[in-house]
Formats: structure tokens, C-alpha cells, sequence
């Protein structure tokens, strides 16, 4: 390629360049999602439900006026697996501030106390209405290994 061409194409591709990196990071400023989301362990089974549903508790912080749903499964290895899911809407956000969440995650096979595999998801939305969420929405995910007790 000439020389002239290759000086021509680099004093507009680094503007562009730079002009693209800006862009992107206002947008991550100005999209500070979910954070701070736990999942706290242990987890208790819930009485008289023959070990078949888990309480299970957490924290998590997101952008105000969104809401998050909260979305929990998890697996337990032992004489028989288990796999328990469970789900709770309508958490409502306000920017700073950590907020509990808390769900019955159900299994059709009994839980154990002991270690049990949990991964849960966070998605931060638009509320409208009763806490209904849309678009466009935020996701957070954690993977770890809880108690049951």
C-alpha cells in the first residue's frame, strides 16, 4: 500500500478510534447495573415440606427506578441428585442501596443438608405497572457452592 494512503487512513481511524471509546465508556457509565449480588449461605430447609423446598437469601444493589427478578437453581449430589429452582419478581431498586432478596426454591426430590451447587441470576428491568419489568434489562450471574441446613 502507498504511504500517503496508509497516513490517510490512520489520521481518521484514530479519531474514529477515540470517538468510539468515548461512546462506550459514557455507556458504561451511564448503565451502572446489577452489583453486589450474593447468595447467602447456609440456606434452610423448610419445615414440613418433606425437604422439598429451600429457603434461600441474598443481597443485591441495582439501578434506581428498575426492578429485579431473581432466579436461583440449584443441584445436590447424594444418594439421589436433587435440583431445586426457584424464582421472586418486583424487587425494587434504588441506586446505592442494598436490597435483601428472598425465595423458596422447590425440588421434586428431597433436599439434604449439606453442600449444594447454586447458581442465580439477577436482571435489573424497566418496572412498569404492578412491578412488571421490560426492556431493556440488566443481568448479573454467581455460581458457588452453599450450605443447606
Amino acid at each position: 500500500m502507498h504511504i500517503e494512503t496508509l497516513r490517510s487512513l490512520r489520521s481518521v481511524a484514530a479519531p474514529a478510534a477515540l470517538s468510539l471509546g468515548l461512546t462506550l465508556s459514557y455507556a458504561h457509565l451511564a448503565m451502572a447495573g446489577v452489583s453486589n449480588f450474593s447468595i447467602s449461605s447456609p440456606a434452610a430447609i423448610v419445615p414440613g415440606t418433606g425437604n422439598k423446598q429451600v429457603r434461600v437469601t441474598g443481597t443485591v444493589t441495582c439501578p434506581s427506578g428498575k426492578v429485579v427478578t431473581v432466579g436461583i437453581t440449584m443441584v445436590q449430589q447424594g444418594k439421589k441428585a436433587s435440583h431445586a429452582l426457584g424464582q421472586t419478581r418486583g424487587i425494587p431498586c434504588d441506586t446505592g442501596s442494598i436490597s435483601n432478596w428472598e425465595l423458596i426454591a422447590a425440588s421434586s426430590a428431597p433436599m439434604q443438608a449439606g453442600p449444594a451447587n447454586a447458581l442465580a441470576n439477577a436482571w435489573a428491568c424497566i418496572a412498569t405497572g404492578a412491578h412488571n419489568p421490560t426492556g431493556p434489562c440488566e443481568f448479573a450471574h454467581i455460581s458457588e457452592e452453599i450450605s443447606l441446613k
